[in-house]
């Protein structure tokens, strides 16, 4: 009984956490990043937690890019951006993970196209950057 209930809180952390793709994955410092994140958004230091969801975006994790989106959409400490919202979007889509594709494509019915043009670009700058570049 023990071990599949580890098993099913496992699944549920990786889920949560979604640290399963970009390649090189180096889950326990990813998932550390992402959620030094979540304390600093729950404080209200959101510059602090983009800070952190990059460190766990380029680290590998799969959330951590549509977090980031959430905070440009909604405009908690930083203006409102859809550009760099749908950028962060596209990062975490382009990884595989549903909940950006989802988001990104919502929010496109917002912008005109070319806006989703220069967001797509600055989405391909900031992966190739390794994330030194993304604004």
């Amino acid at each position: 009984m023990k071990k599949i209930r580890d098993t099913i809180c496992l699944l549920l952390a990786l889920t949560f956490f979604g640290s399963l793709a970009f390649g090189e994955v180096n889950t326990e410092k990813a998932n550390e990043a992402f959620s030094r994140g979540l304390e600093a958004y729950s404080d209200k230091r959101f510059l602090e937690a983009i800070s952190w969801y990059t460190t766990a975006t380029s680290l590998g994790h799969l959330g951590a890019p549509s977090f980031i989106g959430h905070i440009y959409v909604d405009g908690e400490g930083v203006p409102k951006n859809l550009t760099l919202a749908y950028m962060w979007y596209q990062i975490g889509a382009t990884a595989g993970f549903k909940d950006s594709e989802e988001n990104r494509d919502r929010i496109a019915r917002m912008m005109d196209q070319d806006s989703i043009l220069l967001a797509k670009k600055k989405a391909k700058i900031c992966i190739d950057s390794l994330y030194e570049t993304c604004k």
